[in-house]
């Protein structure tokens, strides 16, 4: 079944969904192979729009144990998220209170239901920004609020304050690297989150066209005047290699256009790196989110997972004598990344920080437009 399914995701071919209900049609109703079977073709079925048959399919599905039934439950209310009915997908919800642990996928779907079911209402932060607050608080983290208490909490309208991590003397520099691509619109560009880091001594390097450039100049005036920040121009692919080389920072990161960084990402991923000398990198957590900041599938397949590894997170160390290594390096993390599942292979050497919080909220419409090197892709 697992074979089967990975083949409808990575190839697109219709074969292998009719092969896969067959494998499904010739199980016991009550069989192990039989509900992986029919959740896979739900996942597909909702893949493809049509959220009302996923549910269908999983009708007289019987699972075997309390980890299938916990997938099946929240898949439920996914798809009930989906037909605009918040009030089901909470009722599927609360039975799994106290019934299962209460980890954060759990948690940040209530909040999703109960943010829909209260739209209407103007103030506070919202549920799915209490459950947010909930996992930075057991992580030891800021807690996140509202820029603008007249506006709704969205992407564009999000703060947390935090202490500086230390004197900016003694920490090493960070460079970031935030690529634009030549369609950006004006607004919200990320670059404040990453301005207002608890690391301070950072270099954002912004990658971007001339149109691009233009444009951020025009709605980003008060941030491009940061000292900290620079505009780079690079022709042909936009890889990471190509604008590493700019970096002057002992460590090097990225972050994705239109996302939002918690402001103790970027001390998180590079104080492990301090602490420990034999990794090569780190890499943070991320949820994709739509604007509103309602929870999004972390990649092509809907799984149960909503936190999930960010490969645009990963920071590696900069060599002074070669920096084309660390893009190069950078290019083969992120290549392990799985963009049907989410799934990411981390090598032994980069290190996993804060595995289970979400240090980025992904804008869902903001997909990165660095691709590998063709080092890489050889």
């Amino acid at each position: 079944m697992i074979e089967l399914e990975a083949g409808l995701w990575s190839t697109n071919d219709p074969t292998y969904k009719e092969r896969l209900a067959r494998a499904v049609s010739r199980t016991g109703r009550r069989s192990r192979s039989r509900a992986y079977g029919s959740l896979a073709l739900a996942r597909w079925d909702f893949h493809e729009g049509r959220p009302e048959v996923a549910l269908q399919r999983l009708d007289g599905v019987h699972p075997f144990d309390q980890e299938l039934q916990a997938d099946l439950d929240l898949f439920r209310a996914d798809c009930f998220f989906a037909e605009g009915d918040s009030q089901a997908a909470l009722t599927v919800l609360s039975r799994m209170t106290g019934r299962f642990t209460t980890d954060q996928n759990l948690l940040l779907r209530v909040g999703q239901a109960r943010s829909l079911m209260g739209r209407t209402v103007d103030h506070g932060s919202g549920p799915v920004t209490e459950a947010l607050n909930g996992i930075y608080n057991t992580a030891g983290l800021g807690m996140i609020r509202r820029t603008s208490v007249r506006d709704p909490i969205g992407i564009n309208n999000l703060s947390c304050d935090v202490r500086e991590a230390e004197p900016v003397g003694a920490l090493p520099l960070v460079t970031v690297v935030v690529v634009l691509p030549e369609s950006v619109p004006e607004g919200h560009s990320g670059l404040a989150c990453l301005l207002d880091q608890s690391w301070r001594n950072l270099e954002v390097l912004v990658a971007a066209g001339a149109a691009a450039g233009e444009r951020l100049a025009a709605s980003d005036r008060t941030l491009l005047e940061d000292p900290r920040v620079r505009i780079v121009e690079e022709d042909g692919d936009a890889t990471v290699s190509s604008y590493v080389r700019h970096a002057t920072g002992e460590l090097v990161t990225t972050h994705r256009y239109g996302s939002w960084a918690h402001p103790q990402r970027i001390e998180m991923q590079a104080t492990a790196l301090l602490v420990d000398p034999s990794l090569s990198g780190t890499i943070s957590h991320h949820m994709n989110v739509s604007s509103g900041l309602d929870p999004r599938p972390l990649a092509a397949t809907p799984r149960v997972n909503l936190v999930g590894p960010d490969p645009w997170s990963t920071m590696i160390r900069l060599s002074p004598k070669a920096p084309e290594d660390a893009g190069l390096a950078y290019d083969r993390v992120t290549a392990l990344h799985s963009t049907i599942t989410g799934d990411m292979e981390t090598p032994e050497d980069v290190a996993d920080v804060h595995e289970t919080v979400p240090l980025t909220l992904t804008l869902a419409d903001a997909w990165p437009v660095i691709v590998p090197s063709r080092a890489v892709e050889s």
